[in-house]
């Protein structure tokens, strides 16, 4: 859906929520960090060349387009075969998948990679469907998460919709044992005005306690090589390998965490139960 109104530039973005610790270091590069939007010039600059995708083709950010007249110049297979990424100007949300592509250069490659995959095999049948592998990457790319902990068990509260268990009882444990990184350059993109209701879809890894010494880059390094290989190991791709996250409940992600807060059953919600 298109929107109505233009984004309004706010260099000063990611001081407003702890939800963009991952990127800003990219943003802090020189290029970006600006008074007004940045330009494609400062998009590529911030770039260098030290991006390639699966096809080891360097990574650049050109245009959008109005039209795809052949498959060689639709959006995905255009990234994978010339590394060009079509990109939209004075745009909150290309803005930020700019910024993931310097933050997590391996996933968002793969993600590429496999949409790639899925294009030349639909074209080939003349199949019009989505595959579920597709499925999967779209959402992850969008409205990705990664959440990682030292023990499974807490893992698995994510995985059990134990809402109360894993964001109050352990609240004291994130950013020690417990944390959350978004990948998903819509989230970043909504964060920017946060409600109730924002979900990520996450992948849930075990770190050991070493993680939570780095540095945000040594962490996002680490990060991209657990999601890219983790990813590969998955031989049953599509959006079940994800699990709903109500974003908004980690610990200071919002600022009125009460009780009550977290007793939103239409936000925190219980999920599905097994018949006996």
């Amino acid at each position: 859906m298109h929107k109505n109104t233009p984004d309004i530039w706010n260099a000063n973005f990611f001081k407003e929520s702890p939800i963009f610790q991952p990127i800003i270091p990219a943003h802090q590069d020189s290029t970006i960090k600006s008074k007004n939007w940045p330009s494609l010039i400062a998009y590529n600059h911030c770039l260098s060349n030290s991006v390639s995708n699966e096809n080891n083709k360097n990574i650049s950010f050109v245009k959008q387009a109005t039209q795809y007249p052949t498959f060689v110049e639709e959006y995905e297979p255009r990234i994978f075969l010339s590394g060009e990424v079509q990109t939209r100007l004075n745009n909150w949300h290309d803005f930020f998948q700019v910024l993931v592509w310097k933050t997590f250069p391996k996933t968002k490659s793969l993600l590429n990679k496999i949409h790639f995959d899925a294009a030349v095999l639909r074209q080939k049948t003349n199949d019009t469907q989505r595959t579920k592998q597709e499925n999967f990457v779209t959402l992850f790319d969008e409205c990705g998460s990664i959440v990682v902990a030292t023990e499974n068990k807490t893992l698995k509260m994510v995985k059990n919709f134990e809402w109360n268990r894993f964001f109050v009882e352990n609240k004291i444990q994130f950013g020690k044992t417990i944390d959350c990184i978004v990948f998903g350059h819509a989230m970043y993109e909504k964060a920017l005005s946060p409600y109730i209701g924002m979900t990520s879809h996450c992948l849930l890894l075990p770190v050991n306690l070493n993680f939570f010494k780095l540095s945000t880059d040594e962490k996002n390094h680490h990060i991209d090589k657990l999601i890219s290989e983790h990813i590969r190991k998955i031989s049953d791709l599509n959006t079940k390998n994800l699990n709903p996250l109500p974003i908004l409940g980690i610990p200071g992600w919002h600022k009125e965490q009460t009780t009550d807060f977290y007793q939103n059953k239409t936000y925190f919600r219980p999920g599905r139960r097994k018949k006996k």
